[in-house]
């Protein structure tokens, strides 16, 4: 069966790439890793669908589970200084850099600029 995946991504000052993947056959994340501008263990995994966060590994392959009709909608996310911003997880794209302006982090704290009214 052929899977059809599709791929965005947003960058956001002070935080960098987050990516986004649909898929409309869940299938492992692994061969959609070369697209990180760090290593995997520097991210974490959203699933939009499930609102399950899981941190990645190269040692174990994320399968999604599977939403709205066998589909998989996720989103890789940065880990800064131990910190994930999961933005406005409502919306289709939560991270949106016309949202969310700008991220500050440190080890106690997570700054985020945002745009506009708050949901």
């Amino acid at each position: 069966e052929l899977c059809f995946v599709y791929q965005t991504y947003t960058d956001i000052n002070g935080l960098g790439r987050l990516h986004y993947i649909f898929m409309d056959t869940p299938e492992a994340i692994a061969p959609h890793l070369s697209r990180l501008t760090s290593t995997p263990e520097k991210y974490a995994v959203y699933n939009w669908y499930t609102g399950q966060l899981s941190s990645l590994s190269l040692l174990t392959p994320y399968v999604p589970i599977a939403g709205y009709e066998g589909h998989a909608l996720l989103m890789l996310l940065p880990i800064v200084q131990g910190w994930v911003l999961l933005g406005e997880v409502d919306k289709y794209v939560p991270t949106s850099a016309l949202r969310f302006r700008a991220v500050r982090a440190n080890t106690s704290t997570l700054v985020a600029t945002a745009a506009g009214v708050g949901s």
